[in-house]
């Protein structure tokens, strides 16, 4: 090797051990997102809808949201699906994720889109679909609807 190639390789070796750990770091920060994200949906659902909580949704609501669904006819939405559907009694399943770049750092942009499956107290089985943006510290709902034939009777 010469003494012209060594800096050059050093340069080279360096640079990959950057991009390695970018790309690990990365990932981690992914995964812990989509934890918290899934994590945050069935609370918040817990909270809503099998204790009453409707003030948490509209705690955590993203202000778009509330400007499409303000918090007086958020209350009534979960009041009419408590009156239906009887409190929660289970949430069976839960499928989605969270939208992101690999190589994206910051967790502004990051989304989550779940949907879960839930039983209630009136043997209704209903289906909730909950939306998330991330907004550098913490999730917020940006979408949230809860499907069930008993709503539509």
């Amino acid at each position: 090797m010469t003494a012209r190639s060594a800096p050059t390789l050093t340069i080279l070796i360096t640079g990959l051990l950057a991009a390695a750990i970018a790309l690990g770091s990365s990932l981690w920060q992914q995964n812990r997102l989509a934890s918290s994200a899934s994590d945050f949906s069935l609370q918040l659902l817990q909270e809503v809808l099998g204790e009453g909580q409707v003030a948490s949704l509209v705690a955590q609501a993203h202000p778009q949201f509330l400007s499409n669904m303000p918090a007086e006819s958020l209350r009534s939405y979960i009041g009419n699906i408590s009156n239906r559907l009887g409190p929660l009694q289970q949430l069976s399943s839960i499928r989605g994720g969270i939208e992101r770049s690999l190589f994206s750092f910051a967790a502004n942009g990051t989304t989550a889109a779940y949907s879960v499956e839930m039983q209630f107290a009136n043997d209704a089985a209903a289906e909730t679909w909950i939306e998330l943006a991330h907004n550098g510290q913490h999730w917020q709902v940006s979408a949230f609807r809860v499907e069930s034939q008993l709503l539509y009777d």
